[in-house]
């Protein structure tokens, strides 16, 4: 019998459909991502969700995997602990031993400082220990603005840890430094509100805003408002309507100051914000004073004004509306540009509510904008009049046709694409002269050298099209097909199905055409056209297309070989099958180019064709790689699209052919076919036998002169090595040689493949790569240095004692090197190997490592903090202890960097460590505390309250064995 973590079931051997045990489930989720068990966990059962805990909390992971997991945990702990509340009980045993697996976690040097307080804030809720700030909280009333900064700074990187009690006494401090009468200090207060704002209450919110808002305008200070005017727009989101509409009022009052146009148009733009939060009844009110500014003496009030009127437009009514028309017309003949676009802007916005009438009114002064100089006023103007066709009447949308088509010959781009969709609008109600008069002066513009006036003029015809008389169709879409073969081939996909059956008879009397032009444009709209098509329509059209594969002249071959490609997703395997020689044939053509269109032809083909249809393919196919290069490339792709449905045995057969080419003269050729197989996905599919016939030939590669060879022949042994597994060790002295090549991409791959073969090595093979990997730790640039420790950690479990701490002695030797870089580099690469080294050989670095915590260089000392970091998981308390007074004293050091990787270190120690808030600091003996200080200051006593209530006490918190957490319970 097998039991699970919970013993909630049992598996018995007869019983086929118990559920699985979670140690089985918990190891069929070991292979997805976080995203994806948390999602099972959210929806699946408890034993579902116990299966992932099981995975998640019980089972050993390296530090990395425990950091990139932490979130997951963070995630589902807060979730069974706030589920408490709703659900029936669980096992106290399994909910303290979790907690407890939870708090080990935070004992991994790989979290950040704000992962461990975010962690400790939910272990603190679990044990119902607040986080004491008293410490810090007079610090904040110091009149000296350094100390009241430090504090600040302290708790803004406790947040993660902070009640919103806490939270809000912070913010409650900042608004008291908005009353300084120094307006600098006041901005900085705001700037740090900014990000504070989701602790502070409605009411102080909008005191903060309020204040913000008014001291901005009253100081007319556009250098503050244009540096937070964003933030307090969002910060706006959190109030309701009653507070915003009082703040509404107060903003309205500004505006009655005639003689700042600074105070109107920050008072207009907070406006703007404001609006769309307010009811109807509130802003309805607000529009007579805005209407107002319409009338200042500087336009930048009007602007703002307009822009307020956009954004109330929406919802007010019909009898209001039509008292804001006249004033904004009249912005309509506004020497300036800006008031004249948003003036358009907003009777753009008001035309939907508005009667026929009032619209009919004004179309005249928006066509005269048709007029003016600039072409942005132009292009607002015929947008306007595309919002107002639809409420007009013919005769007057008739009347616009002329001025609108004048657009079309406009030298702006931009103005010839909005003439084109106004007109798109009008059509549909204008008479079928009108439009026929209309087809010339469009279809010009086919002609534009402008990508998207010709995609406006293929929107226009799809719509002129249907009201066109036949004879006319037909003359427009020959016209189409000599003129603009990418615009028909755009239109005619947009018809619908009855319509295109039109175009087959016509296609196929194109295709017989002596112009070659009009042949190849017939084959590009039946390209087009062909998925779209009925199947029983595609027989007859095939014929004709594979007749034009053999077409004397070359583009229209090409073109053939192009229609061939856009039918084949529709066409039945028979019919793709009797394609597949003449495409072939194209591969002998004496123009090169046709070689790259049939082998992208025949890769589109590939996946529908037979094995033996394929095989046939191979060496046709595979003598292109001695083609010019754009022809080699494609032909590899082709290949690779053929591979991906051969049988095993017809794989090893085209593997064999390809590895032949690796002794080619072509170096570019030996590169890509290394790299089209390693690329190649079903490489894992070859038998170790196979991969032996041709893995000296690769290796072989590396002694190449081209050191794309040597890189391509790297990357493809990295790919074989999982699949050989054993006999490895004659490759890796060639590999190693690779390690000081002058060209640093290939000592990097050769790294790569080191690190791939060494999980497959004896341990005196291991051994034996020692030195060449340290050789290489300051050769290679900082990503081979990254592969160069890994292959390190790697291979010191296998090192004899002697030799390990012969290594060990050379890293500890370079701490007393006079160049600040070998030392910071010794640091760092003893961090990295921390993990793999055992307690003896750690405690003989500490003190060489603590001499370093006041070395002349920054950078050395935050190294010395990090390499210390990653030795206290495997040190005794003892030594750790001894770690406190020396890091503590780094919590006044001049660099900021040093203070935080001292700080994050101590919290580290804390957490694991008992009893280690006895060492802790007198945060009274610092002449001037930094924050990192009074963080710890506060936090040490904190921890060690969590941990003894952890000691002595269970906490149970109910929930039944079978009860699934329910998704919407949080």
């Amino acid at each position: 019998m097998t039991k699970t973590l919970d013993n909630s079931f049992s598996l018995l051997p007869t019983d086929f459909f118990t559920p699985l045990p979670t140690e089985i489930l918990a190891k069929i989720y070991s292979n997805l991502d976080m995203k994806s068990l948390l999602r099972i966990w959210r929806t699946g059962s408890r034993a579902q969700q116990r299966a992932i805990e099981f995975f998640l909390f019980f089972e050993k992971h390296d530090a990395d995997k425990n950091a990139t997991f932490f979130d997951g945990q963070l995630i589902i702990l807060t979730m069974l602990y706030k589920s408490s509340i709703l659900l029936g009980s669980i096992e106290s045993n399994y909910w303290n031993e979790l907690v407890k697996k939870f708090s080990d976690k935070l004992k991994n040097p790989q979290l950040s400082l704000s992962d461990r307080l975010r962690g400790l804030k939910l272990l603190g809720s679990i044990r119902k220990v607040s986080l004491n700030i008293t410490l810090i909280e007079p610090k904040l009333s110091n009149n000296d603005s350094d100390t009241w900064q430090a504090a600040f700074n302290s708790l803004i990187t406790f947040s993660p840890a902070l009640d919103k009690k806490s939270r809000v006494m912070v913010v409650e401090n900042l608004i008291s430094k908005l009353n300084y009468t120094d307006w600098q200090e006041s901005r900085e207060a705001i700037n740090d509100l900014v990000a504070s704002a989701p602790a502070l209450k409605k009411q102080m919110l909008a005191t903060f805003i309020e204040f913000s808002i008014n001291k901005i305008i009253d100081d007319e200070d556009v250098a503050a408002h244009n540096r937070v005017s964003e933030s307090l727009k969002k910060m706006m989101l959190g109030l309701d309507k009653e507070t915003l509409a009082v703040l509404a009022e107060s903003l309205v009052k500004k505006l009655d100051n005639q003689n700042s146009s600074n105070r109107q148009g920050m008072a207009l733009y907070y406006l703007t914000a404001i609006v769309p939060a307010l009811g109807k009844e509130k802003f309805a009110k607000l529009v007579e004073p805005v209407k107002q500014c319409l009338n200042h003496s500087h336009s930048g009030v009007r602007q703002f004004a307009l822009k307020c009127l956009v954004t109330m437009v929406p919802t007010l009514e019909k009898e209001v509306l039509s008292t804001l028309v006249g004033p904004v017309k009249n912005e309509l003949n506004d020497n300036d540009l800006s008031v004249c676009k948003n003036a358009l802007r907003c009777l753009m916005a008001m035309i939907p509510a508005l009667e026929k009438e009032t619209v009919t009114m004004l179309v005249e002064p928006v066509k005269n904008s048709l007029n003016n100089s600039n072409p942005e006023v132009r292009q607002f103007a015929l947008t306007g009049l595309a919002a107002m066709a639809p409420a007009l009447e013919k005769d007057v949308l008739a009347a616009l046709v002329k001025p609108i088509e004048n657009q079309l010959s406009d030298q702006e781009w931009p103005v010839c694409k909005k003439a084109l969709r106004c007109l798109t609008v009008m059509i549909p109600a204008l008479e079928k002269e009108t439009i026929a008069k209309l087809v010339e002066p469009v279809q010009n513009c086919l002609d534009d050298s402008d990508f998207f006036v010709r995609e406006s003029v293929v929107n226009c015809l799809v719509v002129m099209i249907p009201a066109l008389e036949k004879e006319t169709q037909e003359i427009l879409v020959a016209f189409v097909f000599q003129k603009a073969l990418n615009c028909l081939s755009t239109v005619v996909p947009s018809l619908r199905k009855e319509t295109l059956g039109l175009f087959i008879e016509p296609l196929k009397n194109k295709l017989a055409d002596p112009s070659p032009c009009i042949q190849q444009a017939a084959l590009d709209c039946l390209a087009a056209i062909a998925p779209a098509l009925e199947k029983e329509s595609l027989p007859p059209l095939i014929e004709l297309v594979k007749n034009k594969l053999n077409d004397k002249k070359p583009a229209v071959c090409q073109k053939a070989l192009g229609c061939v490609i856009a039918m084949i997703p529709v066409l039945e395997k028979e019919m793709i099958a009797t394609l597949v020689e003449p495409v072939k044939n194209c591969l002998n053509h004496s123009n090169s180019d046709f070689h790259q269109s049939a082998l992208n032809c025949l890769a589109a083909m590939a996946p529908s064709l037979a094995n033996e249809t394929l095989a046939a393919l191979f060496e046709p196919v595979l003598n292109k790689i001695n083609d010019q290069d754009w022809i080699q490339e494609t032909a590899f792709k082709c290949l690779k699209t053929m591979v991906a449905g051969l049988e095993k045995e017809r794989l090893v057969m085209f593997v064999q052919l390809v590895i032949t080419k690796l002794n080619g003269q072509d170096w570019f050729i030996r590169q890509k076919v290394l790299n089209y197989l390693v690329t190649k996905e079903r490489l894992t599919e070859l038998t170790k036998e196979t991969l032996a016939t041709f893995i000296e030939l690769i290796t072989n590669k590396l002694n190449d002169q081209d050191p794309n060879i040597v890189h391509a022949a790297l990357i493809c042994l990295t790919a074989m090595v999982p699949v050989l597994k054993e006999n490895l060790e004659p490759f890796v002295e060639p590999v190693i040689n690779k390690f000081n090549d002058p060209i640093w991409y290939v000592s990097q791959d050769a790294l790569n493949c080191l690190a791939a073969l060494l999980p497959m090595l004896e341990k005196e093979a291991l051994a034996r790569v020692l030195e060449p990997v340290i050789n290489t730790l300051d050769a290679v640039n900082s990503t081979g240095c990254q592969t160069a420790l890994q292959c390190l950690k790697r291979i010191i479990p296998a090192l004899e004692a002697e030799v390990l701490a012969a290594l060990v002695e050379t890293f500890k030797n370079d701490l007393e090197d006079e160049d600040e870089d070998i030392r910071r580099a010794s640091l760092y690469y003893l961090e990295k190997i921390a993990s793999a080294l055992e307690r003896e050989t750690l405690e003989t670095l500490i003190e060489p490592v603590k001499n370093r915590l006041d070395d002349r260089d920054p950078l050395v000392r935050k190294a010395a903090l990090g390499c210390l970091a990653a030795m206290v998981p495997a040190l005794g308390k003892e030594s750790l202890l001894a770690f406190i007074n020396p890091i503590q004293n780094k919590l006044n050091d001049q660099s900021e960097w040093v203070r935080e990787s001292a700080c994050s270190l101590l919290v580290l120690l804390f957490v694991t460590l008992d009893g280690a808030q006895e060492e802790t600091l007198n945060i009274n003996s610092f002449p001037q505390p930094t924050n990192e200080a009074l963080l710890i200051h506060a936090i040490s006593e904190w921890i060690e309250q969590i941990r003894k209530v952890q000691n002595q006490e269970n906490v149970s918190f109910p929930l039944s064995k079978s009860a699934t957490l329910p998704i919407n319970a949080f």
